[in-house]
């Protein structure tokens, strides 16, 4: 009976350091039909692949907002968020004015550019931002970075929420329904193309609007954060002129808590995608500074960036990936 025992202890302990030898993570990414998503997949999957004793979990959220959230609450590890709200939350700004989220994260690298797109239906008859007054919109699900650009958009042009019928709908929920007649727009931030904008492309007449040159310049000036983009004509089926907006980087971020060699392959795995980031992209006007594990990456390619210093405060443990 003994003998039974320690050797069922023996075997525990043995399951235990498996497991133990690979770091599970929490990756959260953003709606089905964003570019987060299928960002998220691709880089877990090849991170899966290598065998790097790395075992990325993909974790569906709301966005940016959500991301923020779950990560300060311990829900994930690392996370995928709009430049433009990682500096809000950093520095007390907007909605996290006097509400700081926490600076217990850093960054791992900037990914991609993503543009705020204003989505329409060519049945609706709307040809300008201003035309979107008393129409159906959807600003964004809850949670999302979309909903601040949104707003920041509809400023510009001197139109309120109240203004507008609001919808809160994720990317391939908001394209559902502008196919169904449900909705007249929905604003979406993503990389280009956004999957969802191009399958609803293929079967809709769609029209994406674009911003007034003096509105963008106006929201350059109170938001250093934004830059103008061109959505170049093509990118979604039958888009025959460029699009003029605005956007911002999508950085992945990750809990201080994470093992700086953790985070030293989370750095180098993202230069292993196709299509992958220039390290000058990956590493400049990125408003948080970088988890020490992926500043010793970049330091290895010749580039220094900040580093930040874990904080004092009490954080919740690394998840499990559940």
């Amino acid at each position: 009976m003994k003998h039974f025992f320690f050797t069922a202890v023996l075997a525990s302990a043995f399951l235990c350091a498996c497991d133990n030898s690979q770091d599970r993570i929490s990756l959260g990414s953003g709606n089905a039909g964003g570019v987060y998503y299928k960002f998220a997949n691709e880089y877990a999957q090849t991170i899966n692949a290598n065998n790097n004793g790395l075992n990325i979990v993909v974790k569906a959220t709301a966005g940016t907002k959500g991301n923020m959230r779950l990560l300060k609450q311990g829900f994930v590890d690392i996370a995928i968020v709009q430049g433009d709200i990682l500096k809000d939350a950093l520095f007390g700004n907007g909605e996290y004015y006097n509400n700081k989220i926490g600076t217990n994260f850093a960054a791992i690298g900037a990914l991609h550019a993503e543009a705020v797109q204003i989505v329409v239906s060519e049945k609706s008859g709307i040809t300008s931002i201003q035309e979107l007054i008393g129409k159906r919109v959807s600003i964004g699900e809850e949670e999302s970075g979309v909903i601040r650009n949104a707003k920041i958009i509809l400023d510009a042009y001197g139109i309120s929420f109240e203004d507008i019928k609001i919808e809160n709908l994720g990317f391939n929920e908001s394209a559902t329904a502008l196919k169904n007649g449900k909705i007249d727009a929905f604003f979406c931030t993503a990389g280009i193309p956004t999957p969802a904008i191009s399958e609803l492309s293929k079967t809709n007449a769609i029209k994406i609007l674009s911003i007034d040159s003096t509105d963008l310049k106006r929201i350059e000036r109170q938001h250093s954060e934004f830059t103008a983009m061109e959505i170049p004509e093509g990118t979604y089926n039958n888009q025959e002129q460029g699009v003029n907006t605005i956007g911002m980087k999508a950085i992945l971020i990750a809990n201080l808590d994470v093992e700086k060699a953790t985070a030293y392959k989370l750095a180098s795995s993202i230069f292993e995608l196709q299509g992958h980031p220039a390290l000058d992209f990956a590493t400049t006007s990125v408003p948080a500074k970088f988890h020490e594990g992926a500043a010793e990456f970049y330091a290895s390619k010749g580039i220094t960036v900040a580093t930040a210093k874990k904080q004092s405060f009490k954080t919740s443990n690394i998840s499990t990936g559940d």
